[in-house]
């Protein structure tokens, strides 16, 4: 993402993602829920508790309950979603994503 102008980290556990969430914050986060679902909950939860505004991009090999109840919630949460990108993901529609939003 560098190449787009954006800086970018990741987390591979909930720790890790709640440790660099709570530290650093975040404008924009790409979440892939088919990781765990609890994980991915408990992750928009935190976004949602966290300072700031960031935008939510979800991350998916196919629609599913898990993906449609995770987009329900983070809407009930008040969180700002960009939308979905095709996991694996293509730079290029995550870029043409950001670029609606940012």
């Amino acid at each position: 993402m560098t190449a787009f102008g954006y800086m970018a980290d990741s987390a591979t556990s909930l720790e890790e993602a709640t440790a660099r969430i709570t530290h650093d914050g975040y404008d924009i986060v790409v979440l892939d829920l088919s990781v765990g679902e609890r994980a991915g909950i408990s992750v928009l939860r935190l976004l949602a508790s966290s300072p700031g505004d960031p935008v939510v991009v979800f991350m998916s090999r196919q629609e599913n309950a898990i993906h449609s109840a995770g987009i329900q919630f983070a809407r009930e949460l008040g969180l700002r979603i960009a939308g979905t990108i095709a996991n694996p993901m293509r730079p290029s529609a995550l870029r043409a994503l950001l670029t609606e939003v940012t």
